[in-house]
């Protein structure tokens, strides 16, 4: 019997869109498919009842940081041997993940995930928050048990800041969802229109989003101008297209789920990836997906698609001036990603759930291992 217990302390899986909620049930049925008697279980910090997902997930949920450890205790004390803690992060969630352990009075094994870039010097940068955070990073990735990390690119740069890591790190990139009718919903003609889609925060190139717009309003008057999603700096984000008169060409549709979002694509002439540090780049994938090319910033989680599909869907704004931009823009408005491309991001993905569910299975048991 295996229990993966998700430590997620912040709240971030219950706070989420529901598809990110449906994400977890599908690595609870993965597991399920490997052990019948598996547990997958969300220790978390929000209020709220939730409905039965599935048979094989269990969501325990504490708004109190003094109750969510108290229930975690009590968890923790009757769970069996083959038991691992997911942290999501290497710092509040491997914290709590830890002071879990050491009041129940069993050494379980902790897996880190990593879904931030945090060995690169551009993530190191982008704030001050992230250079403390960075000062933490050697002491739970040398204590951590095993370590998740999303594309080769970000292992590469954790093994710069920590030698050796590599020997107890997996890759396994978080899976995307498709809809049913992706070949109704992709892009099929010209569109002059650029989006962001994901989370509205500066570190995300918002500046640098700005500033593309400006540029290719100039030469495209009927330049149509999407944000989809939300976060802290949406109303930031409205005020600087309003400086420069963008904001009437601009649409903002809020957070939209994988269905609403599905139906979006087609609009689109190409996606903008700018954020100087992405570990993955999920959207970009899925934009991909839907025909959709990508205007990107260089980073390492889009590096390897560059490796891949570059030319073909994808490509980097680095050193380009005002005229290299609106030209290739213009290019891209008319742009539809070759169905090679869809293919092999879909074969690429559609294996993830069992491959991280294995390495829960294979990190529950390193405990063995340990108090030998």
């Amino acid at each position: 019997m295996t229990n993966v217990v998700i430590v997620d302390v912040k709240g971030v899986i219950t706070k989420s869109s529901p598809d990110v909620l449906f994400r977890h049930v599908q690595y609870a049925d993965a597991l399920a498919r490997l052990d019948s008697k598996s547990r997958l279980i969300i220790l978390s910090r929000n209020k709220g009842r939730y409905d039965l997902l599935s048979k094989n997930i269990e969501i325990i949920s504490e708004k109190s940081l003094l109750n969510y450890f108290r229930k975690g205790f009590k968890l923790f004390r009757s769970l069996n041997e083959n038991t691992l803690l997911v942290s999501g992060d290497p710092w509040e969630s491997y914290l709590a993940s830890l002071i879990l352990r050491k009041f129940t009075s069993k050494h379980l094994p902790i897996q880190v995930q990593l879904h931030a870039d945090v060995g690169s010097s551009s993530w190191r940068s982008l704030n001050g928050r992230n250079r403390i955070r960075a000062l933490f990073l050697s002491y739970s990735l040398n204590r951590a048990e095993t370590i998740r990390c999303v594309s080769t690119s970000q292992l590469t740069n954790l093994e710069r800041i920590s030698p050796g890591v590599s020997s107890k790190t997996e890759v396994i990139p978080v899976p995307i969802q498709f809809d049913y009718d992706l070949e109704q919903n992709k892009k099929r003609q010209k569109k002059v229109a650029i989006a962001i889609v994901g989370r509205i925060h500066k570190d995300r190139g918002l500046e640098e989003f700005v500033r593309i717009c400006k540029i290719l309003k100039k030469s495209f008057r009927s330049l149509k101008i999407y944000v989809i999603g939300e976060g802290p700096h949406e109303e930031w984000l409205r005020t600087a297209l309003q400086k420069d008169d963008l904001l009437k060409s601009s649409i903002f549709t809020g957070q939209m789920n994988q269905k609403e979002l599905s139906l979006m694509w087609k609009n689109f002439g190409c996606i903008a990836s700018l954020a100087p540090s992405e570990a993955y780049g999920r959207s970009a994938r899925e934009s991909l997906v839907y025909g959709v090319p990508v205007l990107a910033t260089r980073s390492s989680g889009l590096v390897g698609l560059e490796e891949v599909f570059g030319g073909n869907g994808i490509w980097f704004l680095d050193g380009l001036d005002d005229k290299q931009v609106t030209e290739l823009f213009k290019r891209m408005t008319g742009f539809i990603v070759p169905d090679y491309v869809r293919d092999s991001i879909i074969n690429e993905v559609k294996s993830l759930d069992d491959e991280l569910a294995k390495s829960w299975i294979k990190g529950s048991r390193l405990h063995r291992q340990t108090t030998k």
